[in-house]
């Protein structure tokens, strides 16, 4: 795999080895070793059941109850594939956005306040409410109508609100499961708009078919192949002087 090279204290997270088995025996991914720059947007990009979203749901252990995940996936010099690991803690650092949104059935407010609530927490609600909801560009939307149920939301504003809601236990990396495949074009420009925001302060991960939209929002692109990370660069080289021959195929649409 060719990659470029990040400093240390970049690293926002990276995988060393990183192989997924599911449980029928079917092995889904392959020797994984990518570093992920801090405060970047990274698109994963590849054919459909290529292994991206497998990736994906490693980086935060989502894939326990249907894989065996063998490897380093390092997050603050700790190893959160380890036995030992609190997996609940995982997530509140890394959040996770899925392709199409999975509100609970519960008011604007709630779904924010859900998980805080189940965490013992009950300080400043309100705050971090409008602090989530303003950071996706939602807030004067739903301001006035938070005991809203959320499902009443049209499809870009409950994706916002999922993006919204993770933002509410302040991770440090955000995981995006191809999350505007479901939205209008309109939708998916107020998402995009809203990732390149994000960046300022966290770290995005975002799988993506769409190769226009990893060429807009994306500051680095890693190119997976049958499982395998084929090449990894700035999304200016992987789109622009790939060095592999797959990557540069797969580029030009002569498979996917």
């Amino acid at each position: 795999m060719d990659e470029f090279q990040i400093k240390q204290d970049e690293i926002a997270l990276k995988t060393i080895n990183l192989n997924v088995v599911y449980h029928n025996g079917k092995q889904e991914f392959f020797n994984g070793n990518i570093s992920l720059k801090k405060h970047c947007i990274t698109s994963l990009i590849g054919a459909s059941g290529c292994g991206k979203s497998t990736f994906l749901r490693s980086l935060n252990r989502m894939n326990d109850r249907i894989a065996k995940v063998s490897g380093k996936i390092i997050y603050q010099d700790v190893d959160i594939n380890a036995p030992n690991i609190n997996v609940y803690a995982v997530r509140k650092n890394i959040g996770m956005v899925f392709q199409k949104p999975n509100l609970f059935n519960k008011s604007i407010k709630e779904n924010i306040t859900y998980a805080l609530k189940v965490r013992g927490e009950k300080k400043d609600l309100d705050e971090i409410v409008e602090k989530s909801l303003k950071e996706v560009a939602l807030w004067d939307e739903v301001k006035d109508k938070l005991n809203l149920n959320a499902n009443e939301l049209s499809g870009g504003q409950q994706q916002r609100l999922c993006i919204a809601r993770s933002l509410a236990t302040r991770p440090d990396i955000i995981l995006m499961d191809e999350p505007t495949s479901a939205l209008d074009p309109l939708s998916t420009k107020m998402i995009e708009t809203t990732i390149k925001k994000l960046a300022l302060n966290y770290t995005i991960i975002i799988v993506t078919h769409n190769m226009e939209q990893a060429k807009r929002v994306s500051d680095n692109t890693a190119f997976i192949h049958l499982g395998k990370i084929i090449e990894y660069n700035t999304t200016r080289n992987i789109f622009g002087n790939p060095h592999s021959q797959l990557t540069k195929d797969y580029i030009m649409g002569n498979f996917g």
